[in-house]
């Protein structure tokens, strides 16, 4: 779905847009369309090409490497402090996996052939996405080494950690078999994770939601890689 409005939309809500000049943000500003996504929502499939970039405001995207045998392990998330579509805005062909909305909200979305246009005519345009894709890279590798070397309940805590820092709400309406599907491992796995996070206190799952009741413990139960990931977010928007 998408919104339009009269009046120019703030950009305020997404990080990387915020931290943009404000003759940039305002160049910007007449290419972009804001768009609702709903959860599970299928933005991309793998092997299929994309013209379009996303910045989150309120929503959540997911970027899932699928298997031949159908299983999956998620590259990266993307909310409010990023952009999505990376490889369209270098001008690569296909990519190798699908983007899913992991969180119902809000989203600008533009034409990638805009914004690379936009970059080569604004120095801190083009430096300001330079780092974030550097950043995201360093995402990726770090959630590939995550997912070799810990726990389901470590990664798990981290997942959700990260999609509460995009939201800035404690109700995350989400399903265990999306969890599971993200981790890339089965059901009843996410199922005991989230059940021992439950008894100790640190969140309250229902049916299609998990509320968070302590972050600051659910932080002990992540792996060190969502603090090393969170640094490096303070590091691009201090």
């Amino acid at each position: 779905m998408e919104v339009r409005s009269g009046r120019p939309a703030p950009m305020g809500e997404n990080q990387l847009l915020a931290a943009l000049p404000l003759r940039d943000r305002e160049n910007l500003q007449p290419m972009m369309t804001v768009v609702q996504m709903t959860y599970r929502q299928l933005l991309q499939l793998s092997g299929e090409q994309m013209g379009v970039v996303y910045f989150p405001i309120t929503a959540v995207l997911s970027l899932v490497s699928i298997m031949s045998d159908g299983s999956s392990t998620e590259l990266g998330l993307v909310g409010n402090e990023g952009m999505a579509g990376l490889p369209a805005l270098l001008g690569l062909g296909a990519q190798p996996f699908e983007m899913e909305v992991a969180v119902t909200g809000m989203a600008y979305r533009m034409p990638a052939s805009a914004l690379a246009d936009a970059a080569h005519l604004s120095v801190p345009l083009e430096n300001l996405l330079l780092r974030y894709t550097q950043m995201f890279l360093d995402h990726v590798a770090q959630g590939a080494a995550c997912s070799t070397h810990h726990t389901v309940k470590q990664r798990l805590a981290r997942l959700l950690m990260t999609i509460h820092d995009a939201i800035q709400a404690d109700q995350l309406c989400m399903t265990q078999e999306f969890l599971s599907h993200m981790l890339g491992v089965g059901r009843p796995r996410v199922s005991l994770a989230l059940a021992i996070f439950q008894g100790a206190g640190h969140i309250q799952c229902s049916r299609g939601s998990i509320t968070v009741i302590d972050r600051s413990a659910l932080a002990t139960e992540a792996c060190e890689c969502y603090q090393i990931t969170r640094d490096e977010y303070v590091q691009l928007y201090p």
